[in-house]
């Protein structure tokens, strides 16, 4: 699980208290930490929403991990989507619905042992790309990442 907590600049900018970034350069470096992890599985977002303090914020990380962990949490629902469409540039979304692109492809290898399942995907979205090797069989598992740094992908 990927817990990531968005800088005070935004959304809270009364709260933020840093000598060395501006707010603009903040909100810059956390868009930038965020599109990093954004193709990761468990990726979870934590907001400044107005109305609420750092307390909620912290209230919504540990519901947010209990509920990864599996102990019980209050109900909420989100929805998410997969597309599938020739041209996706063609859909139009309202304004206040986030839009995420990623390419997905996912390769099923076939095994000499009928019970072990072996799935290869690779995501790619802007600035992220991961591979992973997925099988039934624990002894068989990989997973690379690569993210663009100052010096190139890495």
């Amino acid at each position: 699980m990927v817990m990531h907590l968005v800088t005070a600049a935004e959304g809270s900018e009364e709260a933020y208290e840093d000598n060395e970034y501006t707010i603009e350069q903040a909100i810059k470096i956390d868009h930038a930490i965020s599109e990093c992890w954004n193709g990761h599985s468990k990726f979870v977002m934590a907001k400044n929403i107005k109305g609420k303090n750092f307390r909620d914020k912290i209230q919504y990380c540990i519901t947010s991990v209990n509920s990864f962990i599996g102990l019980p949490t209050k109900n909420k629902y989100y929805q998410k989507y997969l597309l599938d469409c020739d041209d996706p540039k063609t859909i139009l979304f309202p304004a206040d619905v986030k839009v995420e692109r990623h390419q997905l492809t996912e390769i099923f290898l076939k095994s000499s042992r009928e019970e072990v399942q072996i799935r290869i995907s690779k995501r790619v979205s802007p600035g992220n790309f991961r591979a992973k090797m997925e099988s039934t069989d624990s002894s068989t598992a990989c997973e690379a990442r690569r993210r663009p740094t100052a010096s190139g992908w890495r």
